[in-house]
Order: C-alpha cells, then sequence, then structure tokens
C-alpha cells in the first residue's frame, strides 16, 4: 500500500486563515467603538447628553444641578427638556446649538455648556447665548410686556479659564452694582466650574456636589463602579455610561462624536506646533539681530574707552545712532 503523501498547506484557505484581533481603538466602521474604556467620557457632548439628558437622566441631572447651586437658587423640583438648537430670525443670522437646555418647575431656563477643548472667552460667550435667549423672548405686539423669563448659564471647561484665574473650581456670576454690590439684573447668571481646578481623591469626596464633579472629571478612567457609587442612586447613572449598554446607533454617535473631537484635538496640536516652529525661527532671528547689536554696543564702548575719536566718527564706525553712543559715554565717564 502506498503511502500518501502529504500536501503542504494550501495558501488559499482563507476559512481557515487566522485574523490578528485589532486592538479596540483602531476599530473605526460606524458599528464599532474606537476606544478601550469602560465608560463615556461626560465630558463630551455625547456623553453628557447620554447620561444627563431625556427622561432617563433627568434625576441626576437634577440632583446634580441642586448640589452645585444650593444657597443660590431655590431648588430644582422637575425640569422639561427643549430642543437644543436655536435658529436665527434670517438665514444670514447663525444657529445657536447648546449641549443641554431646559426649563424647571419654575420657569427658569437653562443653558448648558461642556468645553473640553481650551478656547478663549469662554464665559462672554455663555453670556452672549442668555442675551439671544432674551432677545428670542421679546414678543412684539400692542399686549407686549417685558417679562422675561430667566436664564442660568451653566459652563463647564476642562481647562483653567484665562479669565477667571482666581477663581475657584464652581463660581456663581451675576450682574451687581459696584457702588452698593447688590443684583441689578437677576434674570441673567451663570455657574462657573473648572474641572481642572477639582483634585480631590474618591476617598476625600464629601457630599453630592463632590461626587458629581469626581464624575465628571474622571469617569472615563474608571474600570468599574467604585464600592461607594454601588448602589441604587447612582448605579442608573454608572449604566446609562457603561459601552457595553450601548445600542448600534448610540455607537455611531459616540464615534462621530469622538471623531469630531479627535480631529480638533489634532487641529489644535498643529497649530501649537506650528507655532512653536515659528517662534524658534523668529527666535533665531531675533537672536541675530540682538548679537550683532551687542557688538556693536561693545566696538563704541572699546573706542570710547580709548577717547581717540570724537562720539560723531564712533557713531558712524559702530553703526550705532549719535544718541546711544552719547548715553555709552554717558554710563562710561559719568559726565
Amino acid at each position: 500500500m502506498k503511502k500518501q503523501e502529504k500536501k503542504p498547506p494550501s495558501e488559499n484557505r482563507g476559512s481557515s486563515k487566522k485574523v490578528p484581533r485589532v486592538p479596540l481603538r483602531m476599530l473605526d466602521n460606524e458599528d464599532n467603538l474606537i476606544t478601550k474604556g469602560i465608560f463615556v467620557d461626560l465630558k463630551s457632548d455625547f456623553g453628557l447628553k447620554r447620561v444627563f439628558g431625556g427622561e432617563a437622566g433627568k434625576t441626576d441631572l437634577i440632583r446634580m444641578l441642586n448640589a452645585f447651586l444650593a444657597g443660590k437658587i431655590a431648588p430644582i423640583q422637575d425640569i422639561r427638556h427643549s430642543n437644543t438648537e436655536v435658529l436665527g430670525n434670517t438665514r444670514k443670522q447663525r444657529k445657536t446649538l447648546f449641549d443641554l437646555f431646559f426649563s424647571d418647575d419654575q420657569n427658569r431656563y437653562y443653558e448648558f455648556e461642556m468645553q473640553r477643548q481650551e478656547i478663549n472667552y469662554m464665559l462672554l460667550r455663555s453670556y452672549c447665548y442668555a442675551s439671544r435667549f432674551h432677545s428670542e423672548a421679546l414678543q412684539p405686539g400692542k399686549d407686549f410686556k417685558f417679562d422675561p423669563p430667566p436664564i442660568l448659564g451653566i459652563v463647564v471647561t476642562n481647562f483653567n479659564m484665562p479669565e477667571l484665574p482666581d477663581e475657584p473650581c464652581i463660581s456663581f456670576h451675576q450682574i451687581l452694582s459696584r457702588n452698593t454690590c447688590k443684583v441689578s439684573i437677576d434674570i441673567t447668571q451663570f455657574l462657573v466650574i473648572q474641572l481642572t481646578k477639582f483634585n480631590k481623591k474618591i476617598e476625600e469626596l464629601d457630599g453630592e456636589k463632590d461626587i458629581y464633579l469626581y464624575l465628571l472629571a474622571n469617569m472615563e478612567k474608571l474600570d468599574k463602579i467604585p464600592p461607594q457609587f454601588n448602589n441604587k442612586e447612582y448605579r442608573p447613572l454608572f449604566e446609562r455610561a457603561r459601552f457595553a449598554n450601548f445600542n448600534n446607533q448610540d455607537m455611531k454617535k459616540f464615534n462621530a462624536d469622538y471623531r469630531k473631537t479627535e480631529l480638533q484635538r489634532l487641529e489644535i496640536e498643529c497649530a501649537h506646533k506650528k507655532g512653536s516652529a515659528e517662534g524658534k525661527e523668529e527666535g533665531k532671528i531675533e537672536g541675530k539681530i540682538e548679537g550683532k547689536i551687542e557688538g556693536k554696543i561693545e566696538m563704541a564702548e572699546k573706542l570710547l574707552e580709548e577717547n581717540i575719536l570724537s562720539v560723531e566718527r564712533i557713531a558712524i564706525l559702530s553703526g550705532l545712532p549719535l544718541s546711544r553712543v552719547k548715553n555709552i559715554q554717558v554710563a562710561i565717564t559719568g559726565v
């Protein structure tokens, strides 16, 4: 009986060929997540809306705001979410897009802005949004009554705001009289939270204000629900933030937001590198110029110390202005 010769493995056996696992971060199809974390970043547009938006996030949004605004306004009992897109009155006017926009049971309105990438004039931008809200609330006609509802702008940043260098992590802003320090206009107020100024560790948290600040700042870094939060009060928040609970539509929205944020980050990084390179080149040019000037000054000083040539002749030879040479002479001789 003849022995059957072993055939070399076929190169075309696609079904048996193992496909190497791709790190989760490298997957970029719309139905695959492009992150390694367990929980979504609450500082992202999608994460904020996913966890605190809609009916599901209403309870946590109310508790968080009441913790941040304790002693500033009457407690919020209920909220009603509104359309986050405010269109202009004409085609040429830009539309305003809020992260969250809602009103409470006392007819107070809130516009919530989360900003991860560092920008200037963040508070001023929120003020402009509030001003536009008041402008839109004016109803023309013979029965016109100027009684606009109050609005509170909530600004949360992941950077230290240059316009508020001395403010703490949470600060409250109103329009006051500089003479009496009393509130002049109470329909526009601002709550500003600079998350980079919050540095408490999880074991140092004291009360709901600290808890929500910690979660806003650190949710995406956690790999499980911390024991102190694994209860009926906070577990629903973590489950809404857990990637494993996302459906296909959630994944598509998250990936779109993630790509947009990464593109912005890369653009800013590229701009910084370009600015740094230009700055170095300018520095080289300035260094050469300064070096030439120092050489001229040194030449003038030596000629003046020899006391042979006139200051006019020294000015010509050194290339310095006559007034500059005279100043150097005074510095040397004291006369």
